[in-house]
């Protein structure tokens, strides 16, 4: 009878030697979260992902692979942060209109993290939720993505 023989290599498991790509994150001081949302689809969801990407770059989210999510990888003060985001963010989408920045860098900012967003003349309209309503606002006005 044959034993098959597991090694522990950077937080992955590797049978027989098989070798697989080292962890991006140092896996001491981070964690893994699921995070399922209720109101929101798969296609919003990849949206919200590069919203909190560009909020929390110290994270890493993977998207989940048959539900309307996604995982976090990282520090545990930031997806503390997130978690108490995801509330805000898993509300039913409303439509949007703000007005038009004049600064290029935040339009080009803009459509890379709300790509759903319409400029029409000289106004955004854009459709989602309250807090990304807060963001995209707070972008327009600092010039900064940050949380409001």
């Amino acid at each position: 009878m044959r034993r098959i023989v597991f090694f522990l290599y950077l937080g992955w498991c590797l049978p027989l030697g098989i070798a697989f790509p080292r962890a991006t994150v140092s896996l001491a001081t981070s964690l893994g979260q699921q995070i399922i949302f209720e109101n929101r689809n798969r296609n919003e969801v990849a949206d919200l992902i590069k919203l909190l990407q560009g909020l929390f770059p110290t994270l890493n989210f993977i998207r989940h692979p048959t539900r309307a999510g996604f995982y976090i990888v990282g520090p545990r003060s930031d997806i503390i942060e997130v978690k108490t985001i995801v509330p805000k963010l898993d509300v039913l989408s409303q439509s949007w209109t703000l007005e038009k920045p004049c600064d290029p860098n935040v339009l080009k900012t803009m459509t890379e993290l709300f790509p759903q967003a319409v400029i029409d003349g000289d106004f955004v309209r854009f459709v989602g939720s309250p807090f990304e309503a807060e963001v995209l606002q707070n972008l327009f006005e600092t010039g900064r993505l940050e949380i409001p």
